[in-house]
């Protein structure tokens, strides 16, 4: 789930209220530090072990235990790299908007922008937070392609459908008004632009953000009665939204009173 978090209190709390404290930098690109949090090596091996058991064991017959693997972590990489991809998007633009990037971080639920302040107009903010959708977008037309001019070639059609599939996802899943995702944050620029009032949008944006937040914890353990643990994630990806909302909320507040 990626999205972007702007730091306008400038305190080193950043954040540190939906990730852990450890990250490890891999490189820079643009200028932007690219890191891992100690979080994301949980994602990335649930992400390897479903693919390994479940997609290429089960529509690639005979495929070989070392060819799996190497398959798996090879699509695994390109998934993350998506959500890089989509990071960078909204990095990028926010540089050319006049914002400083200090960092795109992978953790445990997706990806995460730290961008130095909040947007000065509402026409900043929309531009900054459509751009990241956009970029699943393509990418999902890119592995589309990919997967038809190879779809006789099962060892590159099925990772290329897969990608499709998953930056299909990312695009829409983001787009959902949940502040502080893309989708929120498209909707708290409106908000914005009819109001002309920064923290009354906020406020209005995290209010419905905490509503689908609630929503998906409720959508989550009515599935563990249901179906047993399959509801976990969700639950765990809602309380993570209302808690991301309230400190975006909390940092806007700051950000009011300076």
């Amino acid at each position: 789930m990626p999205l972007f978090i702007y730091n306008a209190s400038k305190t080193k709390r950043k954040l540190i209220f939906i990730m852990f404290s450890k990250s490890f930098k891999l490189f820079k690109i643009f200028g932007i530090s690219i890191e891992l949090d100690a979080s994301w090596f949980i994602i990335f091996f649930f992400v390897v072990w479903t693919l390994s058991t479940s997609l290429y064991k089960l529509n690639l017959p005979g495929i070989t235990f070392n060819i799996n693997i190497t398959l798996s972590v090879v699509t695994a990489i390109l998934f993350f790299s998506s959500v890089i991809f989509h990071e960078l998007a909204h990095s990028i633009i926010a540089i050319k908007e006049g914002l400083a990037v200090k960092k795109i971080t992978l953790f445990v639920f997706g990806g995460a922008a730290l961008i130095d302040d909040e947007p000065k107009t509402p026409g900043t903010e929309f531009r900054i937070s459509v751009l990241g959708p956009a970029s699943s977008l393509f990418l999902a037309l890119f592995f589309f392609i990919f997967s038809q001019i190879f779809e006789n070639y099962q060892y590159l059609h099925l990772p290329g459908l897969f990608l499709f599939n998953i930056n299909l996802i990312l695009a829409f899943f983001n787009l959902i008004p949940g502040f502080p995702m893309d989708g929120g944050r498209i909707f708290r620029s409106f908000i914005w632009y009819i109001s002309g009032n920064f923290l009354k949008s906020t406020k209005i944006a995290a209010a419905l953000g905490k509503i689908i937040a609630l929503t998906f914890v409720s959508i989550g353990l009515y599935s563990i009665v249901i179906t047993g643990l399959s509801g976990l994630w969700l639950i765990l990806i809602g309380l993570f939204l209302y808690k991301a909302a309230d400190g975006s909320l909390k940092q806007a507040q700051i950000k009011d009173t300076c």
